[in-house]
């Protein structure tokens, strides 16, 4: 085989491997903007769209729903972005409370049929925590939810929700997480992801382009 032929071949499986084996991640929410704060509450629900470029769609809505508060203790929802970037939850003893993130106040239009997961890296979580995350298509129909039960997130420790296969993705236009913490626990999260998959036909071609225009060049 010719020396051109192997560079060829070469090419095109190393351009294939890199498609797969190196995916890249788009940040959802960073929380570097839209700071927002609830105050304290006895039992309540409130929330807002806050105006936040750092966020996906440029808006994140943040929502507090206090469930149980028999001591008319203190519940709060915020996000800092300034010193310590992140949302977090502070719920004082005996408070049961739900909080949430949204993204996508006028849509999304997001394809993310070549998404692979969401990722949530979290600061603390003294307590145990369910997260709920949810897919929204038009007209607010529901793509695709999954709920998982988390122990102990701790020490910078990140949570992935595995997409599966996301072939009905092909446009989300809003994205909701639900945070269902233990009695009087609290949380902080400092970044949201979501890993992108390249597609391999398309830097395959790249790779192959390259490699024929190095064999004429060799010929000429």
């Amino acid at each position: 085989m010719k020396a051109s032929h192997l560079l060829f071949g070469f090419a095109c499986l190393s351009m294939s491997t890199l498609a797969i084996a190196d995916p890249t991640s788009l940040v959802l929410d960073d929380f570097s903007t839209g700071s927002y704060d609830t105050g304290y509450i006895g039992a309540n629900n409130v929330g807002q769209w806050v105006n936040a470029s750092s966020a996906i769609g440029g808006s994140r809505y943040v929502g507090l729903n206090v469930i149980s508060n028999p001591l008319d203790n203190s519940a709060k929802a915020r996000v800092r972005t300034s010193g310590t970037n992140d949302f977090s939850l502070i719920l004082d003893p005996g408070v049961q409370a739900t909080s949430s993130l949204q993204y996508g106040q006028n849509g999304l239009g997001l394809n993310m049929k070549d998404y692979r997961d969401i990722s949530l890296a979290f600061n603390t979580a003294d307590r145990d925590l369910d997260i709920k995350l949810t897919l929204f298509g038009t007209n607010g129909s529901t793509l695709k939810s999954w709920t998982q039960s988390y122990t102990n997130i701790d020490n910078s420790g990140v949570v992935k929700f595995g997409l599966g296969d996301t072939s009905s993705f092909a446009k989300v236009e809003k994205i909701a997480f639900d945070f269902i913490p233990k009695t009087g626990s609290d949380f902080s999260l400092r970044k949201v992801t979501a890993t992108v998959v390249p597609e391999p036909s398309a830097i395959l071609a790249v790779g192959c382009g390259v490699a024929m225009f190095i064999r004429k060049r060799k010929r000429s």
